[in-house]
């Protein structure tokens, strides 16, 4: 179960995991006489580099070239979060050093586990290199279809607008003319009762027409048969 290069899937596991831990990786060979198998990637590397199908068949050729048992594919996960966890692909960059054999990139889910007879059948394919290459045309399509859509969207909503400022304007709204205002019967002058002692309710004089009244000039009040008033018509000669 060699690669092109004559490594054993025990060392291509290690140069994979590297590349996520930025330094070396070894794994180290499994107590002879046991049944033990490697265990799954604890949280704090659960990534990228690990959390898919490819490593999980390298990981489980090097415990089947040991004579060792397999955990299944479920328990291999098992710490590995949603979005980081791929199905028959590597996402990282694949070190110069090493190449992916082809038996690496069967698909284990369907079984739930690591099949040994069907990585027999693939090991003599030839190797594929990183499916890095697929991802960026996949996430290279959905972001192009995104902007499509983007693009789409912009020009109905310019077409809206330039449509709409052609449109007339609308006729104004009919004006009606100010309410007229009606006096109120509550609101006529209340006349005032005549009062002896209140002089604000005396009657205005009353001037009859054509008649003048000329009152006499001052005279001394101790002077005998003081001058009577005179009345006259239109006329101011005294009779």
């Amino acid at each position: 179960m060699m690669n092109a290069l004559g490594q054993n899937p025990c060392l291509v596991a290690a140069y994979l995991f590297s590349q996520c831990a930025n330094q070396p990786w070894s794994i180290a060979a499994l107590p002879p006489g046991s049944t033990a198998s490697y265990p799954n990637p604890p949280q704090q590397y659960a990534n990228l580099c690990q959390c898919n199908t490819v490593a999980y068949d390298l990981i489980s050729a090097c415990s089947v070239c040991q004579d060792h048992n397999v955990i299944q594919w479920v328990q291999w996960i098992q710490n590995c979060p949603a979005n980081l966890t791929f199905t028959g692909i590597y996402t990282e960059v694949v070190p110069s050093q090493t190449s992916i054999p082809s038996y690496a990139y069967w698909d284990p889910t369907v079984l739930g586990f690591f099949n040994v007879t069907a990585a027999h059948a693939l090991a003599t394919e030839p190797p594929k290199k990183s499916d890095r290459k697929k991802m960026s045309i996949i996430f290279g399509a959905v972001f192009g279809g995104l902007g499509f859509l983007i693009i789409v969207s912009s020009l109905v909503v310019v077409y809206l607008i330039v449509r709409r400022s052609r449109r007339p304007p609308p006729n104004p709204a009919p004006t009606l003319p100010p309410p007229s205002r009606v006096t109120s019967p509550l609101m006529a002058p209340v006349m005032t009762i005549y009062d002896p002692d209140d002089p604000s309710t005396f009657p205005p004089p009353l001037t009859l027409p054509g008649w003048h009244v000329e009152a006499p000039a001052h005279q001394d009040a101790s002077a005998p048969n003081p001058p009577q008033r005179r009345y006259s018509l239109l006329d101011t000669t005294p009779w």
